[in-house]
C-alpha cells in the first residue's frame, strides 16, 4: 500500500513538471516570437479572439451579450492600471518615496496624501507643498577607501528657482545603481553592507518634498501578500480599496513594496538577471525590508510609532521581524494581521502537496532561481480580462480549494489584474517549508531534513495585534495560531471568507474595514 502511494505521488509530480515545462516552452515561445518577429498581430488577434470566445461563452450560460467581453474593464484594454492611477478621481493624490535597505535594495513606498482644494500635486490640507525640509543621505566620495554616508541636514528638497527635483541618484551609489540592467557588466555578488541611516529620501510626484504630517493623522504602514504589490490595496474603487478608506479615516497611509516586485526592483549593485539578486527569501524581508519601511516612515513623519496592517506574508513577515528585532518592534503601535498565515495549513491539491515535500533542489530544477511564475505578467496581456478571471479562479480553485465567490465576478475583472507581481522562487521554497513544518521558520538549505530547522519564537511578540481571518480560508491554521500569541487584543473571524476575502470581498468594506478603523484609533 505504501509502495503504491509512493508511485501515486510521483506520478503527480511527473504530471505537474510535464504541465509547467509545456507551459514554459510555450512562453517562450511566444515571448520570441513576438520580440523578434513580425507577428504582434498575431497576439493581438488571438486576444481578440480570446475575447469572443470567452463573450460567446458567457452569453450560452446566460450571462452577458456576445461583444461585451472586456467592457467592464477599469481601463479598457490589457494595460494593467498602476499604483498612481488607481487612486484618480479620489481626494488623495499618491507620493513616491524610496527607502534603502542594510543590504542595498531599493524599497519604493506610496504614500496616500489629501488634497488641497484644486490641487493636483503633493500636499495636505491647508499646507504648502513649495518646499519641506528633511534629512537626506548622500555618499560620501572622500580620499578615504570604501563607501561612507554623510547626512545633509536642513536641506531644501522643494521647488526652487533653477533647482529642480532631486533624483535617487544623489542618495545612492550611481556608477552601478544606474548601470546595472539586462545584459549589462557583471555585477558583485554579494551587495555592500550600508548603514541603516543610508535611506533616501522621496522621489515624489512632482517634487522631492516630505509632506509635513496633519495634526491629528497617526502615519500608517500597509505591507502586501506573497506576489503582490501595494496596489492590491488600492484597487477595487473607493468604497472597497482598504487603504483609501483607511487614509478617508484620517490616517496618514503608506504602502510598502517588498524587494523584487514591480516598483521595488532597483539594488545599488545587482540587476535582476543575476541569481544573487533573486536570493531572498521571508528571513530577508523581515531582517532588512521592515525595519527600512519602518524607519523610514516614522523618519519621514517625525513620529515615534506607527501601526503596521499586514496581509497573508505582509503579516508574516512582520511576525517574524517585531519577534526578532525587538527595539524595532517597539516602534508598533498595533499590528493588524489579515488572513495571518505563520502557521499554515497543507495545499488541497495532491499535486502541489508532492511538490511541497519534494527536494528544494527540485522546485528550483522545475522553477529557477529568479522570480517565480514571472511569464503570469505576459498571459495577462495576451488573454482577454474575463479568461483571466476564469483562469485564476480556476487555479485557486485547484490549488487551495478556493471559490471566490465573495468577490463579484464584475469586480474580479478588475481586482484581478493587481492580483500578481514578482517575488522570488526562494520565497515560494520557503512557504513550502511552513505548510511542511506548520510553523514560521527560518529558511533551510537541509536537503535531507536532518537538521532541526529554527523556529521564530512568536511568543517573544510584545505588539499589541489583532488577528482577522476568514472561516473558510484554507491557508491559515488559526487553532495552532491562537497557543502562541499571547499579545493578541482581538480576534475576528468572518465565518464566509476565504483568503483573499479578507481585503477583497464586496462585503469587506462592511464587516473588516470598520472595525479596523476602530482598533487604529483606539491604538493611535
Amino acid at each position: 500500500m505504501v509502495y503504491t502511494d509512493v508511485l501515486v505521488d510521483w506520478a503527480h509530480l511527473l504530471y505537474l513538471v510535464c504541465f509547467l515545462t509545456a507551459a514554459k516552452a510555450v512562453g517562450f515561445f511566444i515571448v520570441t516570437v513576438y520580440a523578434y518577429f513580425p507577428f504582434p498581430a498575431l497576439l493581438d488577434r488571438f486576444y481578440l479572439a480570446s475575447q469572443g470566445l470567452q463573450s460567446w461563452f458567457s452569453y450560452q450560460l446566460g450571462g452577458a451579450a456576445p461583444g461585451s467581453a472586456g467592457k467592464a474593464s477599469p481601463n479598457g484594454n490589457r494595460e494593467r492600471l498602476l499604483a498612481e492611477s488607481l487612486v484618480e478621481g479620489t481626494p488623495f493624490i499618491l507620493e513616491t518615496h524610496t527607502a534603502l535597505t542594510r543590504d542595498g535594495f531599493v524599497l519604493v513606498l506610496h504614500r496616500l496624501v489629501p488634497k488641497t482644494s484644486g490641487q493636483d500635486g503633493p500636499g495636505a490640507p491647508g499646507q504648502a507643498t513649495s518646499s519641506s525640509t528633511s534629512e537626506t543621505y548622500v555618499e560620501d566620495r572622500g580620499p578615504q577607501r570604501g563607501r561612507s554616508w554623510r547626512k545633509v541636514s536642513g536641506e531644501s528638497n522643494g521647488r526652487k528657482s533653477g533647482g529642480g527635483s532631486q533624483s535617487l541618484q544623489q542618495h545612492i551609489p550611481t556608477s552601478s545603481f544606474f548601470s546595472k540592467g539586462p545584459g549589462s557588466a557583471a555585477a558583485p555578488a554579494v551587495a555592500p553592507a550600508l548603514p541603516s541611516a543610508a535611506v533616501p529620501t522621496v522621489t515624489g510626484t512632482e517634487s522631492n518634498a516630505v509632506t509635513p504630517l496633519t495634526p491629528g493623522r497617526p502615519p500608517l504602514l500597509m505591507v502586501h501578500a506573497l506576489m503582490q504589490d501595494s496596489e492590491s490595496f488600492l484597487c477595487g474603487g473607493e468604497e472597497h480599496s482598504l487603504a483609501l478608506v483607511l487614509a478617508k479615516a484620517g490616517f496618514d497611509v503608506w504602502l510598502g513594496n517588498n524587494r523584487g516586485n514591480r516598483y521595488s526592483h532597483k539594488h545599488v549593485s545587482l540587476s535582476p538577471s543575476q541569481d544573487a539578486y533573486w536570493n531572498f527569501s521571508i528571513d530577508e524581508l523581515a531582517r532588512f525590508d521592515v525595519p527600512a519601511m519602518v524607519d523610514y516612515v516614522l523618519r519621514a513623519t517625525g513620529q515615534e510609532k506607527l501601526a503596521y496592517v499586514g496581509f497573508s506574508q505582509g503579516s508574516a513577515q512582520a511576525f517574524a521581524a517585531f519577534t526578532t528585532d525587538l527595539a524595532m518592534a517597539k516602534k508598533v503601535s498595533l499590528f493588524l494581521a489579515l488572513a495571518a498565515p505563520p502557521r499554515a495549513k497543507g495545499l488541497s491539491s495532491s499535486y502541489l502537496s508532492a511538490l511541497v515535500e519534494s527536494n528544494p533542489r527540485f522546485i528550483y530544477l522545475v522553477f529557477g532561481r529568479h522570480s517565480m511564475l514571472s511569464s503570469t505578467l505576459m498571459w495577462m496581456k495576451i488573454m482577454s480580462p474575463q479568461l483571466f478571471v476564469w483562469t485564476v479562479d480556476r487555479a485557486t480553485d485547484f490549488l487551495f480549494n478556493w471559490s471566490n465567490s465573495q468577490v463579484s465576478a464584475a469586480r474580479k475583472v478588475g481586482l484581478y489584474q493587481h492580483i500578481f507581481s514578482y517575488a522570488s522562487v526562494k520565497t515560494v521554497v520557503q512557504w513550502f517549508q511552513l505548510i511542511r513544518l506548520r510553523r514560521l521558520a527560518f529558511y533551510s538549505d537541509d536537503s535531507n531534513r536532518n537538521r532541526v530547522p529554527v523556529e521564530y519564537d512568536l511568543k517573544r511578540l510584545r505588539v499589541p495585534v489583532a488577528v482577522f481571518y476568514g472561516g473558510k480560508d484554507t491557508v491559515i491554521d488559526i487553532s495552532a495560531l491562537r497557543d502562541v500569541l499571547p499579545a493578541c487584543i482581538r480576534w475576528h473571524m468572518e465565518p464566509e471568507y476565504e483568503h483573499l476575502d479578507m481585503i477583497w470581498a464586496d462585503t469587506a468594506k462592511d464587516n473588516v474595514f470598520p472595525e479596523l478603523v476602530k482598533l487604529l484609533h483606539e491604538y493611535s
